[in-house]
């Protein structure tokens, strides 16, 4: 830098300065979130998006991390994970099943700056409901073409809904 006064005089540059210049990438969560439940599968599905405040930047890696949320306790920890995909496919342990869980993403970018975690989204997993039809039995014969049926099912979850194909 230098000065220019009034006069026009022009004065000395000062010393050079070296710096470094950071946009540091950010990323929000997608899936799963707003609380829902979501049925449990090995491996699980994470999505979210890559912010940053330069447009040639890029996404280059991510940690996902998964925690009880009433306990605070770790269920999921990828470490760095080089990856440009915005999304993350792993494994929840079954323990976890039936308990709100909550998940935070940090992202690298092109300059292998890592951004703050993201915000927690909460989410559940679970087993979906496995139906056992009890009546009519398997092999019985109709003598209706509009029988009733009835069954049973393994979750203590609320039935809404039903759909029976014949």
């Amino acid at each position: 830098a230098r000065q220019i006064d009034e006069y026009g005089q022009t004065g000395a540059y000062t010393a050079t300065h070296t710096l470094v210049v950071s946009h540091a990438p950010g990323a929000i969560t997608q899936t799963p979130t707003a609380s829902a439940m979501y049925p449990y599968a090995s491996p699980f599905g994470f999505t979210w998006l890559f912010t940053d405040t330069s447009p040639l930047d890029a996404q280059t890696a991510y940690q996902i991390i998964v925690e009880n949320n009433s306990t605070g306790v770790a269920v999921l920890d990828t470490g760095k994970v080089v990856s440009a995909v915005k999304a993350g496919s792993h494994t929840i342990p079954a323990g976890s099943k039936d308990v709100t869980l909550r998940w935070k993403v940090k992202v690298w970018d092109t300059d292998d700056v890592a951004g703050s975690y993201s915000s927690y989204a909460l989410f559940s997993v679970s087993d979906p409901p496995v139906v056992t039809i009890t009546s009519p039995g398997a092999g019985a014969v109709l003598a209706t073409g509009q029988p009733t049926f009835t069954w049973t099912k393994d979750a203590p979850t609320t039935q809404v809904s039903r759909r029976v194909v014949v």
